[in-house]
């Protein structure tokens, strides 16, 4: 009697015939040397006898590689494998066969897992795909080393006015007779884009890709697509701009004419802050009211400044004030965070890591400051921005945690002190991790991927803010007279 057979790969035959090769067992229940067997193979509607041997006494083994060339596995390869028997010399059997035993399907494909039904949020985890081929690498040319053959997977990102919607840990991996039966995974993201622009699908295409002479034939054109949903994670945004006037991130409006630093914004639940400083418009001490002149903003260890606050130089004997961007703290800016500025030096724009986004306008007398804060801070901010969570009357929340019916006395609240301002002090590095980035806006165009061109593998591809009309700042500096004068003539947009 028979069990139900199995099948699978057999990775020793596959190397020494240079040929994918499979073998099909079945268990031998209550053994008689009387009992003889037949066992087929069917790839698709092609059926091709095998020949049986004893593994041992409990299994019947047969072995066959893949026939029908020429194979490619991205058509569809399915094969089984079925057993019937019979008693050869027992006449009540009448010498009839059994019925026939199939085996389960076996296709030899690139197992995707998942393909539909993946969801990521802009302000939530990535979710894992496992990739992994079915059936041994194996290249029939003799020029090469078994070592040497590789199935190469790429993943393309589609990207609408060159950005993309969703981000990957890696753009590509590869499968050898070494590895090809451990599943590699790669995690998908949602990029925040800072855009409410709701809910987007995004086409993942896996696809293999042609090595010369490197590549099994029977894997060429082999494409997967898995269907992804991102999902838009609302942003809100804060600003101190003018005398100052001020709009919290739940839109409550108010006006402080003060002068000195103040918080703006404060993460509760991450290291996160920015302070601003306040001047006589124009730098007049005495007749003008208060403008921003300058802002500063700490993430982690990072810390920046952008300010003109009693900065002065002459241009044909007039005096400007020209914009000061500094890198506050020690050592260099982690990966991710960026600094940028539009074409004719009037505007700035501090990325940092975690895609909070600071804009500055800059204007002869003084600075506007825009504030736009990621969906992990909704209802985790204090200062003068309020607390965003969606309630605007509930904003006037001092450094005590108690609400303020004044707005005056609820900004004097947030005034900084020596110890903390971060224009004069950085403060105690904290530990932090600073892993390598791990996500990629990966290229569409296989010449791109081959080349490694058009990578897109920072921690800054899965921010991305739309940034037009700008260009990065590699290195801090402090602008010259010609800057100033010319911001200056740009117009006092106040």
């Amino acid at each position: 009697m028979l069990g139900k057979p199995t099948l699978k790969p057999n990775q020793a035959e596959s190397v020494r015939r240079k040929k994918v090769t499979f073998e099909c067992n079945i268990p031998v229940v209550n053994k008689s040397d009387d009992e003889e067997y037949e066992v087929q193979w069917i790839r698709n509607d092609t059926v091709k006898a095998a020949t049986t041997t004893r593994r041992d006494n409990a299994t019947v083994f047969a072995e066959i590689d893949v026939f029908g060339d020429p194979v490619r596995f991205s058509e569809g390869f399915e094969i089984h494998c079925q057993v019937r028997s019979r008693f050869k010399r027992d006449p009540q059997s009448n010498y009839s066969w059994s019925p026939w035993l199939l085996s389960d399907n076996f296709s030899a494909v690139l197992s995707v897992n998942p393909t539909t039904g993946i969801l990521v949020k802009e302000d939530g985890p990535g979710v894992n795909i496992t990739v992994r081929p079915t059936v041994p690498i194996i290249c029939s040319s003799d020029l090469i080393e078994f070592k040497q053959c590789a199935l190469v997977v790429q993943f393309k990102i589609p990207r609408i006015e060159h950005r993309a919607d969703i981000a990957v840990s890696q753009c590509a991996m590869q499968f050898t007779i070494d590895n090809w039966e451990r599943e590699q995974v790669i995690e998908v993201k949602a990029v925040r884009d800072f855009v409410n622009d709701g809910t987007s699908d995004a086409d993942l295409e896996i696809q293999t890709v042609f090595l010369t002479n490197r590549t099994p034939p029977e894997w060429l054109d082999m494409d997967v697509h898995v269907q992804v949903i991102s999902q838009n994670a609302p942003s809100r945004m804060c600003y101190s701009i003018t005398d100052p006037h001020y709009m919290t991130f739940d839109r409550k409006k108010y006006n402080f004419y003060g002068l000195g630093e103040f918080v703006l914004v404060k993460a509760k639940h991450r290291a996160f802050e920015i302070q601003t400083r306040t001047w006589r418009c124009r730098g007049q001490w005495t007749t003008h009211p208060s403008c921003n002149c300058g802002v500063a903003i700490k993430e982690g260890n990072d810390v920046i400044t952008v300010d003109m606050c009693q900065w002065q130089c002459t241009d044909n004997g007039v005096q400007h004030v020209p914009i000061r961007v500094r890198k506050r703290n020690k050592g260099a800016l982690r990966m991710g965070v960026g600094i940028f500025k539009d074409k004719t030096g009037t505007e700035y724009k501090v990325v940092m890591r975690s895609g909070a986004t600071v804009r500055v306008e800059t204007h002869s007398w003084g600075i506007n400051v825009y504030v736009t804060v990621p969906e992990d801070d909704h209802q985790s901010t204090e200062g003068l921005c309020g607390n965003n969570n969606g309630n605007a009357n509930d904003d006037f929340v001092g450094r005590d945690g108690q609400v303020i019916p004044l707005h005056i006395d609820f900004v004097e609240s947030w005034r900084v002190n020596r110890t903390e301002n971060l224009f004069t002090f950085v403060g105690v590095a904290m530990s932090q991790n600073d892993e390598k980035p791990t996500n990629c806006c990966c290229p569409v165009d296989a010449e791109d991927f081959v080349n490694r061109t058009n990578f897109d593998c920072s921690f800054s591809a899965l921010v991305q803010p739309k940034r037009a009309e700008l260009q990065k700042v590699d290195h801090p500096y402090t602008t010259n007279c010609e800057t100033s004068s010319r911001r200056q003539s740009v117009g006092d947009r106040r």
